[in-house]
């Protein structure tokens, strides 16, 4: 974020592109006064700042909407250009080997325990279900409430790992029947990369949540898409998914290594900029990736 204004102020004359990949200054909470204050000032900083780049990237029509409604940044000038997951981590996923009707039944989440997930429902709901478990992967605020409150509650079927390297998260993966995902209203426009790993397990997801990712997740198969604060729903899913059982759903990853492999993503932002620039990128500044994902990837929307 703070790097917009330092681009302008300190890039010269060149013509300037902004990649922006999160409206972060949307996210700081508005509970309290000096949220607000500097919600409102960093707001105001990237009113003033971004119009100036002569072209603007971001990762999902949401992104692009407010900054065209909010700034004085023409749509034209606004490129989407998606998240996506790295080559080398999809094709670990793709070929580990997965047990989704492990018992009892696992629902995994990955990732940050804090404001923006607000977890307390999930855990809500799962303490009051028989026969199934819930494992809680990463750290952030509400980390330790969680722990406490799970331990005076003496709930034996949550558990907590704390925040693990990307190999040790694998075999959780393995010994997964359903991963769950949430995000706050307030993150609406948010597309956690998260989403791209989970939907390169081809495991089942559960996602609590509006918007920009919700959207997402409505084009694979095995994805239940709950509002934000619906515990009944979640309670619902999850039973129904404890009952049916779980599969890999092999066309979620094929979708994800035809759409949005980073590699191939880079390969747009390169032909972007060369496009807008007029400059040609030399092929050894390329990531390097097969010649004919290089044709695909110029040639996927």
């Amino acid at each position: 974020m703070f790097l917009i204004p330092a681009v302008i102020l300190f890039g010269g004359n060149s013509e300037k592109i902004a990649d922006v990949r999160d409206l972060t200054w949307r996210y700081i909470p508005a509970n309290f006064i000096v949220h607000r204050g500097f919600r409102f000032l960093f707001t105001r900083m990237i009113k003033f700042f971004l119009p100036k780049f002569d072209w603007i990237t971001v990762t999902n029509s949401s992104e692009r909407k407010w900054i065209s409604e909010n700034t004085k940044v023409d749509k034209e000038r606004i490129s989407i250009l998606s998240n996506g997951i790295s080559k080398e981590k999809f094709e670990t996923l793709i070929n580990l080997e997965y047990k989704p009707d492990v018992t009892p039944f696992t629902i995994t989440y990955v990732g940050n325990i804090g404001n923006g997930q607000n977890l307390h429902s999930l855990l809500r709901v799962v303490e009051k279900i028989d026969g199934i478990r819930l494992v809680m992967i990463g750290n952030g605020n509400d980390y330790e409430l969680f722990k406490k409150q799970v331990k005076k509650k003496r709930v034996d079927n949550i558990y907590f790992t704390g925040k693990l390297n990307w190999e040790n998260v694998l075999p959780y993966y393995q010994h997964t029947s359903v991963l769950f995902a949430r995000l706050d209203e307030n993150y609406s426009s948010a597309i956690p990369s998260k989403l791209f790993e989970y939907l390169s397990t081809g495991l089942p997801i559960i996602y609590c949540g509006e918007g920009e990712a919700a959207r997402l997740l409505k084009q694979f198969s095995q994805t239940f898409i709950l509002g934000s604060n619906d515990e009944k729903g979640l309670k619902d899913a999850i039973l129904k998914l404890k009952v049916l059982g779980s599969e890999i759903a092999e066309e979620n990853r094929d979708q994800i290594e035809r759409k949005y492999i980073r590699e191939m993503i880079n390969m747009k932002i390169d032909q972007f900029i060369a496009n807008v620039t007029g400059v040609e990128i030399p092929e050894k500044t390329l990531v390097p990736v097969m010649q004919e994902e290089r044709k695909l990837a110029l040639s996927v929307s």
